[in-house]
């Protein structure tokens, strides 16, 4: 294919070039005998859940397919269609929609910030080999972003411990770990994992899968792991645990007494499960919450090992990465 990058490397026409030689898109193969066929099978059966399927696909395999069915509000679809663009950026094509994001979620926050008087943290996910982790970082800079997401077992321990010295506040997720701690008999504790170990490299917040979901971690694991980060027994600052997996708005308040302090609720599938009322949803949290928690937000005093959430956007000229002649 080294005829169809050099010609895309120079393309100035709208799209991709079509591929040379006799290679073509085979859209009409991929859609009726593939992707549809899945479709058929699964949607009927997520849509009994109570899901959505969602499906990505670049501009011109959705410009292939037939007519489709469009309703006004994402709450009432089967199918949440994705559509990627291809965009030149003067040395060849890429799809980058972070920056796109995150752009969005910085102007949102600001409005949303201004309006209700509450601070709120935005963790864009990085991800990606190290070049295109620096490009994402330093634009998420540019942009006043002050925490990050990243998953270590992708990114590479030794790159989320080098960011972690450069970059104010890091989020990490678990991805690709499981398979250290599936089995009780073998392989490292969750606690060693997921508390220990993220906390050497720098995190500041590990997410883990809460007790009782379809994770097998049981209470005395998920209490390992809040004891490693909020209780290390090494000289280095504590990270905030960060419970994910099942956790009911309904009982928010309850759950926030059992992990205790200083602990981060993930709420993902609860709080999204009806996307119009995503609103009343996010203030039910805030509601139990606040009424749980309001003689601690009287209280002026935070420990400086904790106090993580006021770090200020790095303010240095010391790149991330240095590159060998």
């Amino acid at each position: 294919m080294s005829k169809d990058f050099t010609i895309m490397k120079d393309w100035q026409g709208p799209g991709l070039p079509f591929p040379q030689g006799i290679r073509r898109p085979d859209f009409r193969s991929s859609d009726p005998k593939r992707l549809i066929p899945q479709l058929q099978i699964k949607v009927p059966t997520i849509s009994r859940w109570g899901k959505k399927m969602a499906v990505v696909v670049d501009q011109p395999f959705w410009d292939s397919l037939g007519s489709i069915s469009e309703v006004d509000h994402v709450s009432n679809c089967d199918i949440a269609w994705f559509i990627m663009d291809y965009r030149h950026n003067g040395k060849g094509f890429r799809i980058e929609p972070i920056k796109d994001r995150v752009s969005a979620v910085v102007k949102a926050i600001s409005k949303a910030q201004a309006s209700t008087g509450r601070k709120i943290l935005y963790f864009p996910n990085i991800s990606g080999h190290s070049k295109t982790i620096k490009s994402q970082l330093d634009f998420a800079l540019d942009h006043g972003v002050k925490g990050i997401l990243i998953s270590p077992f992708l990114a590479g321990l030794e790159t989320v411990n080098y960011i972690a010295g450069n970059y104010p506040l890091i989020m990490v997720n678990p991805a690709m770990s499981g398979s250290l701690f599936n089995d009780p008999k073998q392989g490292i504790a969750p606690g060693v994992i997921l508390g220990t170990l993220f906390l050497l490299i720098g995190a500041n917040i590990s997410i883990y899968p809460s007790a009782g979901g379809r994770f097998p971690f049981t209470p005395e694991d998920c209490q390992r792991i809040r004891d490693a980060l909020l209780t290390p027994d090494m000289q280095v600052k504590k990270s905030f645990p960060a419970p994910a997996g099942e956790l009911k708005i309904s009982t928010a308040a309850q759950t926030a007494l059992e992990y205790g302090p200083d602990t981060l609720l993930l709420m993902g599938g609860d709080l999204l499960e009806l996307v119009s009322k995503l609103a009343d949803n996010t203030r039910k949290i805030f509601a139990q919450l606040d009424r749980l928690f309001s003689e601690d937000q009287k209280s002026t005093h935070a420990d400086p090992a904790c106090s993580i959430c006021d770090y200020h956007s790095l303010q240095s000229n010391q790149p991330l990465w240095t590159e060998s002649p």
